[in-house]
């Protein structure tokens, strides 16, 4: 898999940018791609995730089914947290490096996200942008070679946004294509650095 970090393409082909499908998306996007589609277009992400299927988008990986893969390439994080709310901070990172393999990457991702005040919490009882950073820090917890994510900066303070940026920077520095949507003011600090493509 690590191999193919480096040769891997994603093709895009007659994906529809909504449910309305009056608008396409064709594009092939190299390994260590920062892909930024409008906000509202969220439909794309369903598709390359498989969520949303319709019969003639296709989504490829060195001209194959990206579904025809023994290994899952993505991770998706949509915009509504996926943790369980009941739980604390560090019962959800186990559970989700436990579900990727990836427990020796617990450590690192609570500090370099600053969790350590809250990992006994229920995540109920967290302030809302420290749960927008623990939700973040699955990011940490995955090698995926896609990762998809929805509005991920929406309702961030700064300190938080700059976090995910570095994280994203570094996912792409490694051969990774990151694909999300929000507004272009989201990411207008990435505007003119390589690899970065807005649609």
């Amino acid at each position: 898999m690590k191999g193919l970090f480096k040769t891997m393409t994603l093709q895009l082909i007659n994906v529809p940018r909504s449910k309305r499908k009056d608008k396409f998306i064709n594009l092939s996007v190299l390994p260590g791609t920062f892909l930024h589609i409008n906000q509202g277009d969220s439909f794309v992400l369903d598709i390359i995730s498989g969520v949303e299927k319709t019969r003639y988008a296709n989504v490829w990986v060195n001209k194959k089914d990206i579904f025809s893969f023994k290994k899952r390439l993505i991770q998706y994080l949509p915009h509504e947290n996926i943790l369980d709310m009941e739980s604390s901070t560090i019962d959800n990172l186990m559970f989700w490096a436990k579900a990727y393999n990836t427990e020796e990457c617990i450590q690192s991702a609570i500090h370099f996200l600053n969790l350590e005040e809250s990992l006994e919490s229920p995540l109920k009882l967290v302030p809302p942008t420290l749960q927008r950073r623990i939700y973040y820090a699955l990011t940490l917890l995955n090698h995926s070679p896609i990762l998809l994510m929805e509005d991920p900066f929406e309702g961030l303070d700064g300190h938080t946004k700059k976090q995910l940026v570095a994280i994203l920077t570094v996912r792409c520095s490694y051969n990774r294509i990151v694909i999300v949507t929000g507004t272009e003011k989201d990411y207008e600090g990435l505007k003119g650095t390589n690899n970065v493509v807005f649609i």
